[in-house]
């Protein structure tokens, strides 16, 4: 899902997958991701909904 002005990353982490090891990611929470080598930071605050009806 592609929209102007939205970045799409993967959280990765180490040889397995954090989900297997108990981290959730849940409505209200914020990912930050900061690449000082680049002099960027960027953030996003998680917000589910529901997916709209189909017609």
């Amino acid at each position: 899902m592609r929209r102007p002005g939205l970045v799409n990353y993967v959280l990765l982490g180490a040889d397995e997958a954090s989900f297997h090891d108990g981290f959730r990611i849940a409505d209200g929470d914020r990912v930050a991701i900061d690449v000082k080598s680049h002099g960027v930071a960027f953030g996003n605050t998680i917000r589910c909904v529901s997916p709209a009806p189909l017609t």
